[in-house]
């Protein structure tokens, strides 16, 4: 019922020109979100898509599957490792809780591999297709399956399930006196901001990867595969989803104090992407008759559009109070103007230059950021005010970029913050060239063609890698 009144609170305040409309939470979803339209899975199994970048993200890299006792349980990467290796690198005696989240995100590949590479005409026989998308499955019931409360030290929410317990963020191991390795455990309380980003990978992905089976046909969308769907991940993933956006580290660290040092934008974004799949899911799954369920995911949805507006959107703000206090920064005045992180010259700031004081401009992240505003903008109706301007939102951070690239597809990286380009070679970047692909595909237009854009992005094949923190900015780089 607190999510019901959040949601009505929230409905109260705009914080861009067109903002959601006033009314009662569904009525305000119906009215803005497509749900009759999946026009993300759309462009998945759309034939340009499979023509084109077949071999590209998600399709190449897929996770490795490590089988214990024959069958696959669900754990990738590192946490395969660290809960069924018995090499030297890791404990013996290990906490059953303790996971990475981020590796799950795996999950997404193996769905999008199984769904884009079923042949419809031969049904049940697409054995590695149904292995795949079983895969992924598993991998989110296996997740799913570590939820355990927060008990550690100084933590305030030892009655709130989290999803494991997150590792050190600096290489998740450590040596000692003796020469012996172990995994660094970290009290969850202390790594917040962090294990929030790694969460929000997780639910994204997952909200994505089941609302694509859904949009796939009754061959994909088994009647075995719904009822899994609804009751033994759906609800879950909304439960942890719906308890998650209401902490008050993801609201007052995560959240804003990236909005007040004006960075890292890729993470917030993210945030409002996996809470606004994830409640428009839980919406689809819930028919009308369900109506707590649907004015629950509407409240989900209404607080991811918030977060969303204040990413993108400026505005003044009054008091709030409650829970409403985490949006609005004031810079310690209360009505002041608040300033979104969407900049006027189309910049999604990331990290921050030495002895600068906010984030700017990173071409590698930027695209990310595009991708997941494009995810967000797929859900819409567009022929509404509120995605009419969201759009030309979207529009203004893509010409940012468009306008940094040249004739034969060489990436600007001059003024980048968080990344440097190291070279180029066949394996390069390929997420770059399937974002132009996907943009283009919604609609979106920045004056030139994507698909010819992506394809001079791809023939160059970039290869991004981080930087060092606390460089100094170039010269000329006013983002």
């Amino acid at each position: 019922m607190l999510v019901f009144l959040v949601a009505n609170i929230l409905l109260s305040t705009s914080s861009y020109g067109q903002s959601f409309p006033s009314g009662t939470p569904s009525d305000v979803v119906m009215a803005n979100i497509d749900f009759a339209n999946n026009r993300d899975a759309s462009f998945l199994i759309s034939s340009t898509y499979k023509t084109n970048l077949k071999d590209s993200l998600p399709l190449a890299g897929l996770p490795e599957i490590n089988l214990v006792g024959g069958e696959f349980n669900g754990a990738l990467g590192f946490n395969y490792d660290y809960h069924h290796s018995d090499t030297q690198h890791y404990e013996l005696t290990r906490n059953d809780c303790f996971i990475r989240t981020e590796a799950q995100r795996g999950l997404w590949d193996l769905i999008a591999y199984g769904v884009l590479n079923y042949d419809f005409t031969v049904g049940a026989t697409n054995t590695l297709a149904n292995q795949k998308i079983d895969y992924g499955l598993k991998a989110i019931e296996w997740t799913l399956n570590k939820v355990c409360y927060d008990t550690s030290v100084g933590s305030t929410n030892s009655t709130t399930p989290w999803m494991g317990q997150e590792g050190d963020a600096n290489g998740y191991t450590y040596t000692d006196a003796g020469g012996n390795n172990h995994i660094a455990h970290k009290a969850e309380s202390t790594q917040k901001e962090n294990t929030a980003h790694n969460k929000h990978m997780f639910l994204a992905a997952a909200g994505r990867a089941l609302r694509l089976i859904k949009a796939s046909g009754t061959s994909i969308y088994t009647a075995s595969r719904k009822d899994k769907i609804k009751f033994d991940y759906a609800s879950r993933l909304f439960e942890a989803a719906n308890k998650l956006s209401g902490q008050t580290y993801i609201l007052e660290k995560f959240f804003k104090q990236a909005i007040m040092d004006k960075k890292s934008a890729n993470q917030l974004l993210l945030a409002a992407v996996a809470y606004h799949e994830i409640g428009t899911l839980w919406w689809e799954l819930n028919d009308s008759t369900q109506t707590q369920n649907r004015n629950d995911a509407a409240a989900l949805i209404i607080r991811a559009n918030k977060m969303m507006e204040q990413i993108i959107g400026s505005d003044a703000y009054t008091t709030q109070l409650g829970d409403l206090t985490y949006f609005r920064y004031t810079g310690g005045a209360v009505g002041a103007q608040s300033t979104a992180l969407l900049t006027n010259t189309g910049v999604l700031p990331e990290g921050k230059y030495l002895g600068e004081t906010f984030g700017g401009y990173d071409s590698s992240y930027h695209t990310m950021s595009l991708e997941l505003m494009g995810r967000y903008y797929s859900t819409l109706k567009t022929d509404k005010s509120y995605a009419v301007e969201f759009k030309s939102k979207l529009t203004l951070a893509l010409t940012r970029f468009t306008n940094k690239v040249d004739s034969i597809g060489v990436v600007d990286t001059a003024c980048n913050t968080r990344t440097y380009l190291s070279g180029y070679n066949s394996n390069g970047e390929q997420k770059i060239p399937w974002r132009m692909y996907y943009l283009g595909f919604l609609g979106v237009d920045p004056g030139v063609n994507l698909q010819t854009l992506g394809v001079a992005i791809s023939s160059k094949a970039p290869v991004f890698e981080h930087k060092t923190p606390g460089s100094q900015s170039p010269a000329g780089c006013l983002n």
